[in-house]
């Protein structure tokens, strides 16, 4: 799973359903995500987004075999987009 410093668990309950689906096997697992935005009057709003996105890394967990045998790799050169390129 990708979480980079801007990235956070609002609801360990979360960890108890990866580690599930862990169990049973997979090759990808999408979820849903929640944005935190700051408005320009300093409040905090999280806006829940329900679609599977198939774009950005966050809301999904990678099975390291499955990555190791089609040899996908997250491409260091990239400094924009890349989490889009891996996931493509």
């Amino acid at each position: 799973m990708f979480c980079d410093a801007d990235d956070m668990f609002i609801d360990m309950r979360g960890l108890f359903w990866i580690f599930g689906e862990i169990d049973r096997g997979f090759d990808s697992l999408i979820s849903y995500f929640i944005e935190e935005v700051k408005t320009p009057d300093g409040k905090t709003l999280y806006i829940e987004h329900n679609e599977q996105d198939g774009t950005f890394v966050h809301g999904k967990v990678f099975n390291k075999e499955f990555l190791k045998l089609f040899n996908i790799k997250w491409n260091y050169g990239l400094t924009i987009h890349e989490d889009s390129f891996f996931v493509f």
